[in-house]
């Protein structure tokens, strides 16, 4: 009787390690099922983040250009039209003698249209120190001889403003 309370008690023992065993095991195999899926889930999260660095340094990119873009465009806008209203104020038959409306009121009609050259430019152009210049910008300064001497004549009339 002993004995097989013995025996009783000790093949218990040996069902419950089994399970055990057989539990552990199991657990083994989904902890390396869950790490694999992790490892992926972890390797497709680092190429999100390389996108998502890429597309932001895109937009940065994208938001300095366009803000490079339209202070160039303002600055040659406001340029160009400081130096129309200053060549046909300075020749008094300019506006007897054009015809149709004027450059400097078709101007202020409506906001400017402007493309900015894009060409690379040598450090031996003479337009460099200038920055990019509109379309019409550049039509103008090889037209006009009065575009050319504009800062001149502007600076004239502030030293004669200081003058007085």
């Amino acid at each position: 009787p002993v004995e097989t309370s013995n025996q009783e008690s000790l093949d218990k023992l040996r069902t419950t390690v089994r399970q055990a065993a057989s539990s552990m095991e199991s657990s083994s195999k989904d902890i390396r099922v869950l790490g694999e899926r992790m490892v992926a889930a972890t390797d497709r999260m680092t190429e999100t983040v390389q996108s998502l660095v890429l597309l932001t340094q895109v937009v940065d990119r994208l938001q300095t250009l366009l803000t490079t873009k339209r202070t160039d465009a303002t600055i040659s806008h406001a340029e160009q039209s400081r130096c129309l209203s200053s060549s046909s104020a300075s020749s008094p038959d300019a506006a007897s003698t054009s015809k149709g409306p004027s450059p400097v009121t078709a101007k202020h009609q409506g906001p400017p249209v402007t493309s900015v050259k894009t060409r690379k430019r040598g450090p031996g152009d003479p337009d460099v120190s200038r920055g990019l210049l509109t379309n019409g910008e550049l039509e103008l300064m090889n037209t006009s001889n009065n575009v050319k001497g504009c800062h001149t004549s502007q600076r004239r009339k502030k030293k004669k403003k200081k003058r007085k």
